[in-house]
Parts: structure tokens; C-alpha cells; sequence
């Protein structure tokens, strides 16, 4: 459990330095978040309690590289952890099906949590961090996010796919 965590981790912490130090050379301001992605990958693949330790650990490390605005980002992954946990919780399906559906609320959740501690902000602290909204959820950066979310999601999903037709041949294969 514990290797697990840390190799996530590390995962995240490598993913976080490309994007914010490197990927800004080739790709100026339009950089993929591909440190969430990993983070959303890493809780999926995790059990609650090292899901939820990675959650805060990567939020308190996207603080200390990039300083978040209203709410410390450990806020807004843990929600994003308590979304993706309730999806897997919800129901009882089958292995691919739970944690792709924990992914897609992931995915999902991210934005949506972004936008309320924005909001959350300037409600009770009276403060603006780039005056995030709904409006910005549908502009043109965001539609880049969203076509490598959407890209991303379906490569995952068609990996797992693949990982369960692997293990049922070969399940097949033993009887």
C-alpha cells in the first residue's frame, strides 16, 4: 500500500514539474493539466486511505510549486477524492466500469470544484482569484482541456477494456 502511494506520488510530482516548467516552453499558456490527470488516475487506483493522503499530499505540493488562489488545492483534491470515492461507492459493478465511472467523476469534479472554491472565495472572504466562473468552464482554453480529457478518458478506458479481455482469456484459459 505504502510503495503504491509513493510511486503515485512521484508520478504526480514528476507530471506537476513538466507541466508547469517545461511544458510552458513548447506550448505557452495553453499547457494540458496533466498533473491532475495522474492524480485522478493515482486516487482511482488507490484504497481510501492512501487515496485520500495522496489527495492532500499532491494538493499541498501543487501549493508549494504554484500557490493557489482562495483555497489551498489539498480543498479542492480532496473533493475531487470524496466525488471520485463516491461514484466507486455507489454501486456494484464490475472492475473497469467502477473505475472508469471514478475517473469520469474525477474529471468532472475538478473543474466544477475549481469554480466553487472561487466562489466560496469571494463569498466569504471577499476574494477574486482571475474572477473564475461558469463562463470560463466553456471558453476556449477550456475546450482544449476538454478534448485532452476526452482523449486521455478514452485511451484509459480502452487499456482497461483490453486488461479485462486479457485476464478473462486467460481465465478461460485455465478452466
Amino acid at each position: 500500500m505504502v510503495l503504491h502511494f509513493v510511486f503515485w506520488f512521484i508520478g504526480y510530482a514528476a507530471a506537476l514539474l513538466v507541466e508547469v516548467f517545461v511544458l510552458p516552453s513548447f506550448l505557452g499558456s495553453s499547457v494540458p493539466a496533466v498533473a491532475s490527470a495522474v492524480l485522478i488516475l493515482g486516487i482511482a487506483f488507490q484504497e481510501f486511505m492512501p487515496g485520500f493522503w495522496l489527495a492532500a499530499a499532491s494538493g499541498v505540493m501543487r501549493d508549494l510549486v504554484r500557490p493557489a488562489g482562495v483555497v489551498p488545492h489539498a480543498a479542492v483534491f480532496l473533493v475531487v477524492f470524496l466525488a471520485m470515492r463516491a461514484v466507486m461507492r455507489s454501486r456494484r459493478w464490475d472492475e473497469p466500469v467502477r473505475r472508469a465511472s471514478a475517473v469520469a467523476a474525477g474529471l468532472v469534479s475538478l473543474p466544477l470544484a475549481l469554480v466553487g472554491s472561487n466562489w466560496a472565495g469571494a463569498a466569504f472572504f471577499d476574494i477574486r482569484w482571475g474572477w473564475l466562473g461558469w463562463t470560463d468552464l466553456v471558453s476556449r482554453p477550456a475546450a482544449g482541456e476538454l478534448l485532452f480529457a476526452l482523449a486521455w478518458f478514452s485511451v484509459f478506458s480502452w487499456l482497461m477494456l483490453r486488461w479485462v479481455a486479457r485476464k478473462r482469456g486467460e481465465m478461460v484459459g485455465q478452466i
